[in-house]
């Protein structure tokens, strides 16, 4: 039996004022130093939310803008694969429908190997061509015959309209030959445009194809680029716009923003640009093209911001310590209030600890709503748990929390004696009774069965009809089980004895009951599903115990009491008792005969 547990920690009284006051103290004290030596950095943090934000509606931006000319492609791909013409009126026909509701998408193109090429304009403008006028066309047509789905290629100027596009390329095949590929050209002016309407707190947003080529920027829609841009250099290197933040980014040094090394999202960047502070968060992704896009912003802090941050802080400090004083104020008379209450709730609780339910007081109500609460469901789980002791195994709970071994309700293989009762024809007998009647009869039979088990420290598992299902050895070890159950059974017949005697005065059947007792190897601990565990043995030694009391009919029909115990019984149990050999038998569900023994009552 565990030894009472002796008072220890410290008082309620002191929790609250003392360990509540001293964290809150030692809270402001540490979030006063920590903001001091950081306030020169509070501006990073502060924008970090909103440059981030942007940042995700550039990528959204993109990914929109870009992503339906591979749906586009994916679309149109199958459909050309499948004619007989690639160049035929119909075909031209469902391109200049299909592009229709895509603005993003300049044009279309389709380069096949027998040289022909076809070249479709937003506008409804078709030319006719041949493949030795694209560039780098060989190239191309090389890597596609071993591409599968389409595949983004690097920009490329557009003389017609003064402007670079972003061109996705998607191979032909028919019959499984290659046979050429179809190209969507997107425009890339609506981004700057796009990028330009953005607030982007006195700074400027971005994105770069690779490391020093503008894809998308304000200064694009802004300014004649005409001189910059061609064939050659379809896209403004970030020297020739004019924004020195993101030349100084890409070309001198930088220094790692440290706030944001544990940030999952953004990288950030320090720059120092004519005495002047600035920052760069930016973003990597790829999947649009040979080289990754850089999209990001820079901005440079505001001096006012981070005196605001630091004045913050002092103001926090302030208000800080007034709280702290309330606190320790208010803890002090909340002491009072709380105090008696809790430690009746202690003592209560200590009581059902030791399942002491009929000797629990209720706990008076509190004018604290939370404790007259607390109070009012505890009286009423009082209450509950009345019940519930009649419905589960006082004495197997009592000894789980008594047991000196702290896994003696995990489930494992133990050695059990595992005992079956049954009354013989208590079906024909409860015919002529009442409901009232047959609920007395079993309560007056498993009384006695109940308290045979419980005096030899068995465990009563279950109640199954007018059966029982008892075993010894489990949760706690018992080296002396099989005696235990022996014993308990010879009780059992001795009560029964008992009971058919006054029953015989009174001019009722006399009670038959058979007994079936075996022990060995079980499963023993806790199996159910998670609302209704119980605490029981499985294993073939039950079976073999109910099957030895079932053979009771068969060994002693005539018996009061029958007591069929299996050799392993008998040789576990020892001197003391009068086991008389019944001969071998064959189980039912077993394919070996088992040796049975009769014990009888009239040995002690």
């Amino acid at each position: 039996m565990t030894s009472a547990r002796k008072p220890h920690g410290i008082s309620i009284s002191w929790l609250l004022i003392g360990g509540v006051g001293g964290i809150v103290l030692a809270g402001l004290l540490v979030i006063l130093f920590l903001g001091l030596n950081v306030a020169r950095d509070n501006t990073n943090i502060l924008l970090l939310d909103k440059v981030e934000n942007l940042v995700n509606q550039i990528e959204a931006k993109l990914a929109g803008h870009l992503e339906p000319a591979i749906r586009f492609s994916d679309a149109v791909g199958p459909r050309l694969e499948k004619e007989r013409d690639l160049l035929a009126g119909p075909v031209i026909e469902d391109l200049l429908r299909i592009m229709a509701p895509l603005p993003q998408i300049r044009g279309v193109g389709l380069v096949l190997r027998d040289g022909r090429v076809l070249e479709i304009g937003r506008e409804g403008l078709i030319i006719r061509t041949v493949r030795e006028k694209i560039p780098n066309v060989d190239t191309v047509d090389r890597a596609l015959q071993t591409t599968k789905g389409v595949s983004w290629g690097s920009p490329f100027y557009v003389e017609a309209i003064n402007q670079a596009v972003m061109p996705v390329r998607r191979p032909l095949f028919q019959a499984g030959k290659y046979i050429g590929f179809l190209t969507t050209a997107v425009t890339i002016t609506d981004l700057s445009r796009f990028i330009g309407s953005l607030q982007v707190l006195g700074g400027k947003a971005f994105v770069l194809y690779g490391k020093d080529h503008l894809l998308a920027h304000p200064i694009l829609e802004e300014a004649d680029l005409s001189s910059f841009l061609g064939l050659t250099s379809p896209l403004l290197n970030v020297k020739h716009s004019g924004d020195k933040v993101l030349f100084a980014f890409r070309n001198g040094p930088t220094e790692d923003m440290f706030l944001l090394k544990e940030h999952s999202s953004l990288v950030g960047r320090h720059l120092v640009i004519d005495d002047e502070d600035h920052v760069v968060f930016y973003r990597e992704i790829a999947g649009f093209g040979p080289k990754p896009l850089i999209v990001g912003a820079h901005l440079k802090p505001s001096a006012s911001d981070i005196g605001r941050s630091f004045d913050r802080i002092i103001a926090t400090a302030w208000v800080g310590l007034a709280v702290l004083t309330l606190v320790l104020v208010a803890a002090f008379y909340l002491t009072r209030l709380v105090r008696r209450p809790v430690r009746a709730l202690a003592r209560a609780s200590e009581a059902v600890r030791n399942l002491d339910f009929e000797g629990t007081e209720e706990i008076p109500g509190s004018f604290v709503r939370e404790l007259d609460e607390a109070a009012s469901a505890y009286n009423r789980m009082i209450v509950g748990l009345r019940w519930f002791e009649t419905y589960v195994p006082r004495t197997l709970v009592t000894r789980l929390m008594r047991s000196d071994d702290p896994e003696a309700a995990v489930t494992r293989e133990r050695r059990v004696t595992v005992m079956f009762t049954d009354i013989v024809g208590f079906t024909r007998l409860s015919q002529s009774l009442g409901a009232r009647e047959v609920a007395e009869n079993l309560n007056a039979h498993f009384t006695h069965l109940n308290a045979a088990i419980e005096e030899t420290g068995g465990t009563l598992d279950k109640y199954i009809g007018d059966s029982v299902m008892a075993f010894w050895g489990a949760p706690v070890r018992q080296e002396d089980q099989a005696t235990r159950a022996c014993e308990a059974a010879r009780m059992i017949a001795r009560s029964i004895g008992e009971e058919n005697r006054k029953r015989q005065a009174a001019n009722l059947p006399p009670l038959h009951v058979r007994l079936g007792i075996h022990t060995g190897r079980v499963v023993a601990g806790n199996i159910g599903a998670p609302g209704r565990i119980n605490y029981t043995v499985v294993g073939d030694t039950v079976n073999v115990a109910n099957r030895l009391e079932q053979l009771g009919r068969e060994v002693a029909p005539e018996a009061e009491v029958s007591i069929l115990v299996s050799a392993a019984t008998v040789d576990a149990a020892g001197e003391g008792f009068d086991f008389q050999p019944a001969g071998s038998h064959q189980l039912r569900g077993r394919n070996e005969a088992i040796t049975v023994h009769r014990l009888t009552v009239g040995s002690s």
